[in-house]
């Protein structure tokens, strides 16, 4: 699930990257509940700097030029450029069990056609255990051992 945000949304009071965090709450706001808090834009600008300076060693996974442009845009000016984008994973499957998850991540454009993306919260949030239907399902089907 993703939302773009190409541009305020004319509240003058508000930054395009608040205006941006706010409008990605809205529209999530059916999975934010007690265990799933809003994001805000002070965490959206911590995890870029983390993110950078934890990379500022690692060349290879450093972004580029444009896309740590847009990055220090958004940290610095609370800009968020046309084409960036706030995006979420709420469950994932690992073997029996469904985990719950609220992944919140940024991306933005680099003018290699690529996309870098900062993860903003990664937090485990429950799981349970899928029924026997359910595993048959997802694995193809029923599957029978040979006598």
């Amino acid at each position: 699930m993703s939302l773009s945000i190409a541009e305020s949304d004319g509240n003058s009071e508000e930054s395009d990257l608040a205006s941006a965090v706010r409008q990605f709450n809205e529209h999530h706001s059916h999975v934010i509940n007690k265990l799933r808090t809003p994001t805000t834009k002070e965490e959206v600008i911590a995890s870029i700097r983390a993110k950078v300076w934890r990379q500022m060693g690692n060349k290879t996974y450093l972004p580029d030029a444009h896309s740590l442009a847009i990055l220090d845009s958004i940290a610095e000016d609370m800009a968020f450029p046309e084409g960036s984008h706030l995006s979420c994973i709420t469950k994932l499957s690992s073997g029996d069990f469904e985990i719950g998850v609220w992944y919140i991540d940024l991306h933005v454009n680099s003018k290699t056609d690529k996309q870098y993306q900062v993860r903003i919260r990664n937090q485990y949030v429950d799981s349970r255990k899928y029924e026997d239907e359910e595993l048959a399902k997802m694995r193809g089907g029923p599957k029978f051992r040979d006598p």
